[in-house]
């Protein structure tokens, strides 16, 4: 897996470049689609379930990899796959405690002009 070599790159801090590639593959393979985690089940109401929204962005991701292997635009990478589900779960759990604090802070709101 590239994962696991950049993790030891990360972990040994030997090299500076191949430290700085690897970050900006972990991290830029995460933090991208860390939107589409947030934006998804605010804008379908059926993806705030999270299984139901990992099923869905994992599937849209197998289709992104599938198309860079069918259209020559890209290759066809199960740590990309993976690392981009990742971010889209973490953005799930962004979206989910932005949720929470929003129903939070409406139940006070109502409160105060009752």
């Amino acid at each position: 897996l590239t994962i696991d070599n950049y993790w030891k790159v990360i972990c040994k801090r030997t090299n500076d470049a191949a430290l700085m590639h690897s970050v900006i593959n972990l991290c830029g393979n995460i933090f991208l689609f860390i939107p589409i985690g947030v934006f998804l089940p605010r804008i379908y109401h059926k993806l705030q379930n999270f299984f139901r929204f990992f099923c869905v962005c994992f599937g849209v991701m197998f289709l992104v990899e599938v198309l860079q292997l069918f259209t020559l635009l890209g290759s066809f990478d199960v740590d990309d796959l993976f690392l981009n589900t990742v971010g889209g779960a973490v953005g799930y759990i962004v979206f989910t405690i932005c949720a929470a604090i929003r129903r939070k802070h409406d139940k006070k709101a109502k409160r105060s002009h009752e």
